[in-house]
């Protein structure tokens, strides 16, 4: 059985994350939008890294509709690049960090992924 809630049509908004961020950042742009450990990021750092992310995976062929895979540890790095993914418009593939190269170039391809973030 199913449990289900009641219809809530006025919480269905046509937002996405890079939205969120764009206007958290102009609203406060210098409080913490992340903490990982030792490191702390501002909202506006956040969205200018996430921006650069963005257009570099545009470039790349990413946008609305699109995939791009995800494979990077737990971290600001992680958080960053999903917030840079969301900026191109597309959405992520993640990938846990023991995944079989074989299993991951399956999933790229039945995803029609046009690329992966990971580290160099």
């Amino acid at each position: 059985m199913i449990l289900r809630g009641p219809s809530r049509p006025d919480l269905l908004l046509q937002e996405t994350l890079h939205d969120i961020l764009r206007e958290a950042a102009a609203r406060f742009p210098e409080k913490t939008a992340l903490r990982f450990e030792s490191t702390e990021v501002s909202y506006k750092d956040l969205l200018a890294r996430a921006g650069a992310i963005g257009e570099a995976l545009a470039f790349l062929g990413a946008g609305p509709g699109g995939i791009v895979g995800l494979l990077l540890p737990r971290g600001d790095d992680l958080l960053t690049a999903q917030a840079g993914i969301t900026a191109s418009g597309a959405g992520w593939l993640p990938f846990d960090a023991d995944v079989p190269v074989e299993r991951a170039a399956v999933c790229l391809h039945a995803s029609q992924a046009c690329g992966i973030v990971t580290l160099r």
